[in-house]
């Protein structure tokens, strides 16, 4: 990172947003790991539990544009503490549910509420006032806290689901939760909120941006179309796939603590991959960053539907390898893209308005991965589907980024 932007308040407003990250969509994709246990005790088809994710996903879409306003007026505070609060009550009312609404309530709807506010809109807004040269970067970070937290949760979720059942691991999950309330208060979130001062004088000395454009400017802006594409497409794609690959491995002969590891080992990729294409985005590399990542998903997503059993070990390596690398990659130099060309007093809810797409987008493709697994009993046609919806979403944005080359900040096709 640039020198004047990696200064140790700098650096630990990164590490914020990571465990953030970690508590919000960590947990969040630990959610496959549930879904033998739960639809096995409470008697439900496949569809209906993983609906839950659905409504989380469109919950976290839909609440986007008000998170962002949130941040923009009264500053990430309310929405670190209100975000933590919501998962843990969340996760701990789960536990003593026995109808699917109650689920629905819990974990669909609540949970849904929970990442929204730890998530990457908050994120995206807080880091930007704190970089500007390497804000990819800084974003790749905050981001990839998903993949890390996937990665311890999920195989200590599934530790506690051998150890109690899935109400013992929700309720223990949730009190452990709430118990971080406490010390998240009292961090030093006016200093927090406030921004780099460094970067503060430099964007006023340039001129405007530190004003930047407001959401109805945004909306007629072609590219602000471009991302909202991109982002739907790239979502559907992905959460098509991700909350069936615990249950698929099981059903192919996996031991259930095998499958919830192999899971955690392609999420521990996802830092790699996200880290690595936001330096080269940061480094003018956008659309290399893109097409190298978009390919490998596809890719992995191929492999994925070759896996017959425990010996095909070369389609799972590509699967882990590729799939997990890359299923969150472009979410940073997508992020990024949104603060070169919008960023300012109201990038909160213009990001916030651009997210919506993602969760949207994530929402009816884990409704679509459970309905195509049910109504053709295999796996092929849902991996189809995802590869479908990751290439639709490559094109667009791979021009945008190969037009914003050259373009300086505040800059964009209107």
């Amino acid at each position: 990172m640039a020198s004047r932007e990696a200064t140790p308040a700098a650096v630990g407003v990164v590490s914020l947003v990571f465990v953030l990250g970690m508590l919000g969509q960590g947990l969040n994709g630990a959610f496959p790991v549930f879904v033998l246990p739960v639809t096995t005790a409470l008697e439900l088809d496949r569809a209906a539990f993983v609906g839950l994710y659905a409504i989380s996903m469109l919950v976290l879409g839909l609440s986007a544009p008000v998170i962002g306003t949130v941040f923009d007026r009264v500053g990430p505070r309310a929405l670190a503490l209100g975000g933590i609060a919501a998962m843990g009550g969340a996760l701990f009312a789960a536990s003593h549910a026995d109808r699917l609404w109650q689920l629905q309530l819990t974990l669909g709807l609540a949970c849904g509420i929970a990442i929204a506010a730890l998530g990457s809109v908050m994120q995206s807004a807080l880091l930007s006032r704190w970089f500007q040269a390497r804000l990819a970067t800084a974003i790749a970070v905050g981001y990839c806290a998903g993949g890390v937290g996937v990665l311890f949760f999920s195989p200590f979720a599934q530790a506690l689901i051998d150890w109690g059942g899935w109400r013992f691991a929700y309720q223990h999950i949730g009190i452990g939760l709430l118990a971080l309330l406490v010390p998240v208060a009292f961090l030093p979130w006016r200093r927090i909120a406030a921004g780099n001062p460094d970067l503060r004088r430099t964007i006023g000395a340039s001129g405007g941006r530190a004003e930047g454009p407001l959401l109805g400017e945004a909306l007629r802006n072609r590219a602000f179309w471009a991302l909202v594409w991109s982002f739907a497409f790239t979502s559907i794609g992905v959460f098509s796939l991700t909350p069936q690959v615990v249950a698929r491995l099981v059903e192919a002969g996996f031991a259930p603590i095998q499958a919830a590891s192999i899971f955690g080992f392609t999420t521990m990729l996802t830092p790699v991959g996200m880290i690595g294409a936001g330096w080269l985005a940061d480094r003018g590399g956008r659309e290399l960053s893109l097409a190298l990542s978009y390919s490998a998903t596809i890719i992995g997503v191929l492999a994925f539907a070759l896996i017959g059993g425990p010996g095909d070990i070369a389609a799972l390596l590509v699967f882990s390898v590729l799939y997990g690398a890359t299923m969150g990659s472009r979410a940073p130099v997508i992020s990024s893209l949104a603060g070169q060309l919008f960023a300012g007093r109201s990038f909160g809810r213009i990001y916030g308005s651009i997210s919506l797409s993602q969760g949207v987008g994530a929402a009816f493709g884990a409704q679509m991965g459970g309905l195509i697994h049910d109504w053709t009993g295999n796996y092929q046609a849902l991996c189809a589907f995802s590869a479908l919806s990751l290439l639709a979403a490559a094109t667009p944005i791979y021009v945008l980024a190969r037009r914003l080359r050259q373009r300086p900040a505040g800059g964009g096709e209107t």
